[in-house]
């Protein structure tokens, strides 16, 4: 241990990890329309994408709060307030979507082909970003939208977890908190399917919270593990390209827990070479803005892929093949407008609403997503 070494305010390699991670996700899902298509182990793998959201998640927020968490002057209402302006309007816009082009098709007498996905009653749980806090999986409406609704039950808890972490607990080394939540999420992998009746990977609306605890705690703990010692073995480029074939290897092999843990390594290397000032492309500027755009490509990708890969009509049957590569081609643009056009005006609108409540409530210090 050599004291704190601080991470450089904007770690701009993992805003650009994200869009990777994004695409992935993408990816997975569109592959599921043509038959066959998503036989690929990489790409059966994708959902892997939101476990490294939920690290990420963990690991930036410390970040991004270190000076308050440590002087004790993080304010649950100003955080809370600031995270559901950042996630609220798109999952909003997006809810609103779905729910006005199935009452236009219902209208017209079109029927659906998977009717249980557009269950009124979940309209309520998702409006509250309650959707995935259920012990039932209602993959319903814009359904990844789990994972956010899974963020913000993490949001709720992350000024206690916090104050734990880095004050309450700041004489326990470091790596004793890494171990910990490592072995939290080995547990959770074990025990879920005993337990909830389903493996933890497969968890979304159904106990989605269960799922995104042991990794956000990791990744904090691997935030206060980082500021702790010296890593700067895991900025050289071998080394950090010896991770990337790893989490491409284990996902290949089907190993969800060790691409899990591999994702989380690659988020402490990518801070250290920030910190080592050697990011190299992952510093370019078009893929931080791709990376910027992230969280709406999530959002947005299943709404483009209703209309153009299965069509407005909802017809059952296989999509074309060659549709799949078009779709995630045009989700980026659509991703891109809804950035400019909803994320970032509907954050300031949150966050003017929720100054009117509480006058003391900051500006907000930054655009990028835990």
């Amino acid at each position: 241990m050599t004291g704190e070494r601080a991470y450089p305010p904007v770690i701009a390699s993992l805003t650009s990890l994200r869009f990777f991670a994004a695409i992935w996700v993408v990816a997975l899902h569109y592959s599921q329309w043509p038959a066959g298509l998503g036989a690929l182990p990489i790409i059966t793998q994708g959902n892997l994408a939101v476990d490294f959201f939920f690290v990420l998640s963990g690991f930036i927020l410390a970040h991004a709060h270190i000076r308050q968490i440590t002087t004790d002057t993080l304010g649950a209402w100003p955080f809370i307030a600031k995270r559901l302006a950042r996630i609220y309007p798109l999952h909003l816009v997006t809810l609103a979507f779905y729910v006005a082009l199935v009452v236009s098709l219902t209208i017209a007498g079109i029927r659906l082909p998977n009717p249980g996905r557009y269950d009124p009653a979940q309209i309520l749980p998702n409006l509250l970003l309650v959707h995935a806090w259920q012990t039932v999986d209602h993959g319903a409406w814009n359904y990844p939208s789990w994972s956010i609704s899974a963020e913000w039950f993490a949001y709720l808890l992350f000024p206690l977890l916090a104050a734990a972490i880095f004050r309450r607990l700041a004489r326990t080394p470091s790596r004793w908190l890494v171990a910990g939540a490592l072995g939290w999420l080995i547990a959770s992998v074990a025990c879920s399917p005993h337990l909830l009746g389903h493996g933890y990977f497969d968890l979304h609306s159904d106990f989605g919270y269960v799922r995104i605890m042991p990794e956000f705690v990791l990744g904090m703990a691997l935030y206060r593990f980082g500021r702790e010692h010296d890593l700067a073995a895991l900025a050289a480029p071998g080394v950090f390209a010896v991770i990337v074939t790893a989490v491409l290897v284990l996902a290949w092999q089907g190993l969800p827990l060790a691409t899990v843990v591999a994702l989380a390594l690659l988020i402490l290397a990518a801070a250290e070479r920030a910190r080592q000032g050697r990011e190299g492309v992952l510093r370019a500027g078009w893929l931080i803005y791709l990376g910027e755009i992230s969280y709406a490509l999530y959002m947005v990708h299943l709404p483009v892929a209703t209309l153009l890969l299965r069509g407005v009509r909802f017809e059952e049957g296989s999509t074309p093949a060659w549709l799949v590569p078009i779709g995630m081609i045009v989700a980026i643009p659509v991703a891109i407008a809804a950035h400019h056009a909803v994320e970032i005006p509907g954050q300031r609108l949150v966050l003017k609403l929720a100054r009117r409540s509480r006058p003391s409530l900051p500006e907000p210090a930054s655009r990028s997503r835990g």
